[in-house]
């Protein structure tokens, strides 16, 4: 398995392209561009996130450059009674010499492998959405206490969208993980799939109450994450009776009593919410 393997990358591999990505071209986004993977870990249900820019600094030397990202994760349920699994959060990451050529650091040296054959190489070429991409593999054992266990490590990181693409696998004790980029939105401009049904969970199932009401509802926001969005209500007739900034409390005491329909818009458009006013 493992020659057959080994040939894969060479293969892979006999292309060099001349042209090198910089930190600085790779990790090159603009305050609300959105990016969304499948993450698939060993022996568990895939998830999907989406991450969003919310904030950009660049340093006085315009040598290194920290993001912000606002980032919600869906966990497909893992039986047929099974819950999907949902959260929001939100971090920060620091790229540095933006203008040096881009390398994949956390890949394993060759010269560590206690046994032959190793493989590890890279070349630049088209990758996710034909973003030109570094790709970089490799295969072999880093560990005298795993010399049963091969490990190949398979990265690619595209121009303006970071790592697009990571595969680990241990072989001899077979555990795939995978993370795959499958869509991108930067500055309007998207390509992929956008896989909907985050959001929509979050807000369906958690944050909007009482439901019916007499009067006022409530839209719990704790992650600020509604700011600047604007809410629709329309009828059940399909007509827009109320459209008014985003508020934790709406006032629909001027309604009369029916269904009617609740969607917020902003960063996401949410799937509407059916609201009974009694």
């Amino acid at each position: 398995m493992l020659k057959k393997i080994t040939l894969l990358f060479i293969i892979t591999f006999s292309i060099n392209a001349n042209a090198q990505l910089t930190v600085g071209q790779v990790y090159n986004y603009n305050v609300g561009d959105v990016f969304q993977y499948n993450y698939t870990p060993s022996s568990t249900s895939p998830t999907y996130i989406t991450d969003t820019v919310i904030s950009k600094t660049i340093s006085t030397s315009l040598d290194t450059v920290k993001y912000t990202y606002k980032r919600y994760s869906y966990k497909l349920p893992s039986c047929i009674s099974c819950y999907p699994i949902v959260a929001y959060s939100t971090y920060s990451n620091s790229y540095h010499s933006l203008s040096s050529p881009f390398t994949y650091s956390n890949l394993s040296n060759c010269s560590a492998s206690i046994i032959i054959p190793c493989v590890k190489d890279t070349i630049i070429a088209s990758g996710f959405c034909g973003k030109k991409t570094f790709k970089s593999q490799w295969v072999g054992v880093a560990s005298p206490s795993v010399i049963s266990v091969y490990t190949i490590n398979d990265a690619n990181f595209s121009e303006g969208l970071g790592q697009t693409y990571l595969y680990i696998e241990n072989i001899g004790n077979f555990d795939p993980s995978y993370t795959n980029m499958i869509y991108y939105n930067k500055s309007g401009i998207t390509c992929g799939t956008y896989a909907v049904g985050i959001n929509e969970i979050v807000i369906n199932k958690f944050l909007l109450f009482p439901n019916p009401t007499n009067s006022t509802i409530n839209i719990l926001d704790d992650q600020n994450d509604f700011k600047n969005s604007t809410i629709e209500i329309k009828n059940n007739f399909g007509q827009t009776v109320m459209l008014i900034p985003f508020s934790n409390n709406i006032d629909l005491s001027n309604l009369v009593s029916g269904m009617y329909y609740l969607s917020i818009q902003g960063n996401y458009t949410y799937k509407p919410i059916k609201v009974i006013k009694k």
